[in-house]
């Protein structure tokens, strides 16, 4: 006679992964992660660049600058303050991808290095040096003009770079050293870092279509002024264009605060990414008139450009992205 036997729970079974800081580092982790690894190589690319643009002989010589010199030196500092905030980043991320280590009084520190090194290098690289180039030519004002809209430019570029990378990181620290991971950021936060970084598409996009229209009014084809090398005025008033409607864009979806639109606004943000490098690297650098870059140096600041034009389109372009997305879904980004 068969005899009913308990079932016994199998020791084997399997725990449901878990987010946060318990065992294996999560996907949403992963992504914050990656986004914030991604931003900081940005910015040790950019870094490395400044530092050795403005170490050279010819620049110490003159640290301090003149009447109608920015000081180099202060923008040697810049890209050292970039380089140090992109190696902070990077060893978070990688550590934290490869090793599943987390330091919390590490990720302090790079935090409080990202504020005041961010902070000085918006004011001196993105408003001092455009500043100072407005006064010098002060008494030409298309020359002003021009200046002031390469201004709101790097001063768009710059704050979604530095700001962008310091969000990353204090999104890295929410998500592991607190006790509800996934509202790190409340929707409100949220919805208000989609606005403001969509705001700096915008104005972006305004300003390159401002500095088409100048060129048109004073009959200028072309232009090897940074960060506008431009050869084709006429595709960066396209760009600019395209670059302003996606910012309006992004600005209702977070101002309404409009769900379920994660795959469209990825999908446009990344294809004005590479739409942005098809009209800047790809048709203009290599298309420049026999003659206009003279000398090497201007062949030299031109191969500088196309690497900046791409960490700066990437910066502006994703960042936004990534807050629409957690905006949409804050259990999966």
């Amino acid at each position: 006679m068969l005899s009913a036997m308990p079932v016994q729970e199998s020791s084997e079974k399997q725990e449901e992964p878990t987010r946060g800081n318990h065992g294996n580092i999560s996907f949403q982790a992963s992504a914050i992660s990656a986004f914030l690894v991604l931003f900081s190589f940005m910015l040790v690319l950019l870094g490395v660049e400044y530092a050795n643009l403005y170490s050279s002989h010819d620049n110490l010589s003159n640290y301090k600058g003149s009447g109608v010199v920015y000081p180099p030196v202060v923008l040697l500092i810049s890209g050292l303050c970039m380089l140090c905030m992109g190696l902070g980043g990077l060893t978070l991320g990688i550590t934290a991808v490869l090793l599943n280590v987390k330091s919390k009084g590490f990720t302090i520190f790079v935090l409080s290095l990202q504020g005041v090194f961010g902070i000085f290098t918006l004011a001196a690289m993105m408003f001092g040096t455009w500043a100072f180039e407005a006064k010098l030519y002060s008494s030409n004002p298309s020359v002003v003009k021009f200046e002031m809209m390469c201004m709101l430019y790097m001063i768009a570029n710059g704050t979604a770079l530095l700001s962008g990378q310091f969000c990353l990181t204090l999104h890295f620290y929410k998500q592991d050293f607190k006790k509800e991971p996934t509202e790190a950021f409340s929707n409100a936060v949220l919805r208000g870092l989609v606005v403001f970084y969509s705001f700096l598409v915008l104005l972006k996009g305004c300003s390159e279509m401002a500095i088409a229209v100048l060129m048109r009014e004073a009959s200028v084809p072309v232009t090897t002024a940074a960060p506008f090398f431009v050869s084709r005025r006429d595709l960066v008033l396209a760009d600019g264009v395209f670059t302003m409607l996606l910012g309006l864009y992004g600005i209702v979806v977070g101002a309404a605060g409009l769900f379920q639109q994660k795959a469209l606004f990825v999908v446009l943000h990344i294809f004005s990414f590479v739409f942005q490098l098809a009209l800047y690297d790809l048709a203009q650098y290599g298309d420049f008139p026999v003659g206009v870059l003279s000398t090497q140096l201007l062949k030299f600041s031109l191969k500088l450009q196309g690497v900046e034009t791409a960490c700066w389109t990437a910066a502006v372009l994703l960042i936004p992205a990534y807050f629409a997305a957690m905006m949409d879904d804050p259990s999966v980004l």
